[in-house]
């Protein structure tokens, strides 16, 4: 049996390891430009609802490339970062259930619905600080440098 890999077969897959660190590393990026848009911006503000909505996609991208990509990356590193950004996630899934819910409520405008906002608020700015907490430890500790030599990116 001939154990070896044809030069076409090969160039392709050197082509797709390439391809898929160079989308890791894209996604990364774009993760790191939403945390620092969302930090920047005063809490509990309008623009803060989609800067939190930014930051969730992005990192459902890049989550998803890594997913996709898997057998590029070295399995132990990527568990530690979808660790990390599984936190992230969560945290900010909160503070977006609750701007749903209180866009709902400001649709319905009926009797108890502005009690029921000023709740919902309250604990929305709550749970966005708790984010802002993860957010900022992350960029203490340089997360996305680390994260990029982790994962070996380019």
């Amino acid at each position: 049996m001939n154990d070896r890999v044809p030069v076409a077969a090969q160039a392709n897959a050197d082509n797709v390891f390439f391809f898929a660190r160079e989308q890791a590393r894209a996604r990364l990026a774009r993760v790191e430009a939403a945390v620092h848009q969302l930090l920047a911006m005063a809490a509990g503000t309008e623009a803060t609802i989609g800067a939190i909505h930014d930051l969730r996609v992005s990192l459902r991208r890049f989550r998803a490339t890594l997913d996709t990509f898997r057998k590029f990356f070295p399995a132990g590193e990527r568990r530690r970062v979808r660790q990390a950004m599984r936190q992230v996630f969560a945290a900010a899934g909160e503070v977006r259930n609750r701007d749903i819910t209180l866009e709902l409520i400001r649709k319905i405008k009926g009797e108890g619905c502005a009690l029921l906002a000023e709740k919902l608020q309250a604990e929305r700015l709550a749970l966005e600080q708790v984010l802002r907490e993860k957010l900022q430890g992350w960029v203490r500790e340089d997360f996305s440098t680390r994260w990029r030599c982790d994962l070996r990116l380019p």
